[in-house]
């Protein structure tokens, strides 16, 4: 509906996020609608349907905070919201903000850095190779009988810790699960490797943020790096 409202009333303008929020809910409520129950419902309506919008290539992020709407072509029936899309947007709207400076507090915290400790570590190495996810997306998961969940895989020359933070920034309520770290002078070979083998499974996550999302689990990409290097797995 929200799509809708932008096509119909601001085709063919350029305008900042915030104007377009205020202009459809106005119009919203004067068509007969039910105001939203917080700023946050409005924020993240307006977020989706501007993200659907780019996707169907009828509106341009021209800047950080401006969009060009083009307009020019009919909806289909029905978004296509996937799962990813669905708790991201969920996890904003409910839970706005509950952890306030996990990234510029972090230097020197003990307890944060235990917090995030690997629950794998393998290999020996300057750099490293880490996967975290959300605990959120692995329930949803499992309460649908799936056995895979987003999961992110990056690599870093630094600290893994400090480095998953700083992606995760200070929006979520929960800290990232840090499933592996696999220490290695060479980062780059094994990120792409693991990444190649899981594209070509289709388990990439082109509807994510980045190319380092992919559709598995923990243990799925331990057995991914098992093949590829046994001997990091030999008991001494």
């Amino acid at each position: 509906m929200a799509a809708e409202l932008i096509l119909e009333l601001l085709s063919g303008e350029i305008i900042e996020t915030e104007k377009v929020r205020k202009i459809i809910l106005d119009e919203h409520i004067q068509r007969g609608g039910k105001p939203p129950s917080g700023k946050t419902g409005i924020i993240s309506c307006i977020k989706h349907a501007l993200r659907y919008l780019k996707n169907q290539e009828q509106a341009v992020n021209s800047s950080r905070n401006n969009w060009t709407i083009l307009g020019g072509k009919n909806l289909p029936s029905s978004s296509p919201i996937t799962d990813f899309e669905k708790i991201s947007d969920d996890l904003e709207e409910k839970f706005p903000v509950l952890i306030q400076g996990i990234v510029s507090d972090t230097n020197g915290d003990s307890s944060i850095n235990d917090t995030l400790r690997p629950e794998v570590e393998l290999g020996s190495g300057e750099s490293c190779v880490y996967v975290f996810y959300l605990k959120t997306y692995k329930e949803f998961a499992l309460m649908n009988n799936q056995k895979r969940w987003p999961c992110k895989i990056g690599k870093t020359d630094g600290d893994p810790t400090q480095r998953i933070l700083a992606q995760v920034g200070t929006g979520l309520p929960e800290y990232p699960q840090f499933a592996v770290l696999l220490r290695t002078s060479k980062p780059s070979d094994w990120e792409s490797s693991i990444h190649r083998i899981l594209r070509i499974r289709n388990q990439d996550k082109t509807d994510a943020p980045g190319n380092e999302w992919f559709l598995a689990s923990p243990e799925e990409i331990i057995d991914i790096i098992k093949i590829i290097d046994p001997s990091l797995f030999l008991k001494e």
